[in-house]
């Protein structure tokens, strides 16, 4: 529905005094008496009650809701929040250590930052995905034969589907979390991912299909691809570029014996 501003109000008003004006002076000008002055007030007079009772009927006839209910935050012409898009905030946001703190309060936005968006699965999904990717890593723990097997599993399917919807994403989360013990588990929780500020949407740029997979992504896709290599590789596959960058070295001669001097003898053949 249209909202009639108050900057419509003046700008109607103004044209029609305007208006009444110059049709009040065209019909003077046929009729000169003495009386200017009191011509051009009552005009004005005219023109002003006629356009407030005439932007107010037409407001009433279109259906024009006034900008004061906007402002309220009621009624049919009330302000939508803003609309949030999923990929900035997870470009943009910075996931605070241990899930952040659930008191703070973003200024201007009445309430807990956080709580106002609702739960987002697919964006804890990827941040659990490359949490793990993180910490199985060189500085956290490692997994079991049994959980990497489990792991691989999921992260397969997870990487072949094709669209990923709210409750699909809550269920691989569920599987990966079931993998892990409770002082991994622990770990997850004791740190966080760093995340660059947010940036706009780019002019031109299509919206994200709310159901596609967030794996598709660069980083995302990264993530999942050297985790699920580190496990189906095993240890001593990773450790393999390693040997073949040695074994690429030339290899030294050995030092050849010496040869006995003229003043030496020989030793005598048995």
């Amino acid at each position: 529905m249209w909202r009639l501003g108050f900057d419509t109000i003046p700008a109607y008003l103004l044209i029609v005094a305007l208006l009444t004006l110059l049709v009040a002076v065209i019909i003077w000008q046929r009729h000169r008496t003495g009386k200017t002055v009191s011509v051009w007030v009552f005009s004005g007079l005219v023109g002003i009650l006629l356009g407030s009772v005439g932007s107010y009927a037409l407001a009433r006839l279109a259906g024009y809701t006034v900008i004061a209910e906007a402002l309220a935050g009621e009624g049919p012409g009330a302000m939508a929040p803003p609309e949030v898009d999923e990929d900035e905030d997870e470009e943009g946001a910075v996931d605070e250590p241990g899930g952040g703190m659930p008191g703070m309060d973003m200024p201007g936005m009445g309430g807990p930052g956080r709580r106002m968006f609702g739960p987002r699965p697919k964006r804890d999904l990827t941040s659990l995905v490359r949490k793990i990717e993180l910490l199985t890593g060189q500085i956290g723990f490692t997994l079991s034969e049994e959980q990497a097997k489990s792991l691989l599993e999921t992260l397969a399917e997870v990487e072949a589907a094709e669209s990923m919807s709210d409750e699909d994403a809550q269920a691989a989360e569920k599987k990966i979390l079931a993998v892990l013990t409770d002082e991994q588990k622990a770990q997850l929780e004791a740190i966080g991912l760093p995340r660059r500020f947010g940036r706009g949407r780019r002019p031109g740029a299509q919206p994200q299909d709310p159901d596609a997979n967030p794996f598709q992504q660069e980083e995302n896709a990264k993530a999942l691809k050297r985790l699920r290599q580190r496990f189906a590789s095993g240890p001593s596959e990773e450790a393999a570029p390693e040997a073949e960058a040695n074994e690429s070295q030339p290899a030294q001669a050995a030092p050849a014996e010496a040869e006995p001097t003229e003043g030496e003898a020989k030793p005598a053949a048995e």
